[in-house]
């Protein structure tokens, strides 16, 4: 017996806790905090990223309070001529989109099998899939080579099991 978090508590949202929440900030004009349930740095890092490219969002960033707590901040200032919750809005699905679209010259550049699976599931967008689509395309595009066909039969099996992770 370990003191040990089961694994499921980093992924499962609890019954009655929002996946994010906003919460206006009090001292400073047209700022905001999100409160984000059960993610990391990949989703954070991306989303601050995205954030920077808007014109009219002074200030964002995010931090995890404490590796035991599976919760993100995401703290967001605007200018005033759009809202926090709008300019967030917006960066997620500009995000979304870039990914699908990654996702999908990857398919059409490996061919075969992959291309099948994503046709099926193109409008699936979670989280958790994205970011294995992520490494996927990472995998590929910094070895400079197509998957082998041991990789392929990986990653159709870890898509039937859900990466063996309990969610």
């Amino acid at each position: 017996m370990s003191n040990q978090p089961d694994r499921y508590e980093k992924f499962v949202v609890p019954d009655g806790v929002k996946k994010v929440a906003f919460e206006r900030d009090t001292k400073i004009a047209n700022a905001g905090t999100f409160t984000v349930q059960r993610e990391d740095h990949t989703i954070g890092n991306m989303i601050r990223t995205h954030l920077h490219e808007d014109p009219h969002v002074i200030f964002s960033g995010y931090k995890i309070p404490h590796p035991l707590e599976y919760r993100m901040l995401i703290k967001v200032q605007t200018d005033g001529r759009e809202t926090p919750v709008a300019a967030t809005q917006k960066a997620v699905d500009k995000l979304v989109e870039k990914v699908r679209s990654i996702r999908e010259q990857f398919v059409v550049g490996s061919g075969g099998r992959l291309r099948r699976k994503t046709v099926r599931r193109s409008s699936h967008t979670c989280l958790i899939c994205t970011r294995r689509w992520i490494g996927y395309i990472a995998l590929s595009f910094l070895t400079r080579r197509e998957l082998h066909p041991m990789e392929q039969a990986e990653v159709s099996r870890q898509d039937r099991t859900n990466d063996g992770r309990d969610y």
